[in-house]
């Protein structure tokens, strides 16, 4: 039977088959519906909100396995002013989880504010697809694939970059004007542990109101 709300907060970890809400309903914790839910009004989520994606896994014998895996509706964004070289270093358990799982996620750069004489405005390179693999000996592979990605010195448009984390090589995943997204964390210009980071080259954008924008999502 479904759970007909008006205004209302749901205890810790609640679980219910079928969920109507008419009002507004705050989840300060879990919440699992096995049934289906209908929102009539606002909901917040000041967590995670992760639902079921339809996966299908063929065995190569004319079989299917009707599964699911996790989507978070989450998004990620790190943002950083274009006023001095700077790396702001990344939530490496966030990131991981958004992009070292099965299909990887998709992430996007630009810049906001870079014009004075037009306030407000964001422009940006992206979405592209971006995938992390799994720690080895202390490493891990990652790979960008869409158009356009044009690294530092790379005068070729390419479809496909891959590097390697944690190799002693910082080298840039997605440059975008001033911003750059990378495999060195702040202060680490060699990639000498695991971890990304987002830096400004402050230079032809340099203003106090110009700020570098990177967005993830699963």
């Amino acid at each position: 039977v479904p759970w007909a709300l008006t205004a209302s907060s749901l205890a810790p970890n609640a679980s219910a088959n079928g969920l109507t809400n008419n009002g507004t309903t705050a989840l300060n914790n879990g919440l699992t519906v096995g049934g289906e839910t209908t929102l009539g009004g606002g909901l917040t989520v000041n967590q995670n909100l992760t639902v079921k994606a339809i996966r299908d896994i063929g065995d190569s014998q004319g079989g299917v396995t009707h599964t699911s895996s996790d989507l978070s509706l989450r998004r990620y964004t790190v943002e950083m002013k274009d006023d001095r070289p700077n790396m702001t270093p990344m939530n490496n358990p966030m990131l991981t989880q958004f992009c070292a799982d099965e299909d990887g996620c998709s992430i996007s750069i630009g810049m906001r504010d870079w014009d004075a004489a037009r306030p407000g405005l964001i422009t940006t390179k992206g979405p592209y697809h971006f995938s992390i693999g799994n720690v080895k000996g202390g490493k891990r592979a990652w790979r960008i694939d869409g158009p356009n990605i044009t690294p530092p010195n790379t005068l070729n448009v390419a479809t496909t970059l891959d590097g390697v984390d944690g190799d002693n090589t910082g080298e840039v995943v997605l440059s975008a004007w001033d911003c750059v997204f990378g495999d060195a964390g702040i202060g680490e210009i060699s990639d000498e542990r695991l971890g990304f980071g987002m830096g400004a080259t402050a230079g032809q954008y340099v203003s106090p109101n110009t700020t570098c924008v990177l967005t993830i999502e699963d």
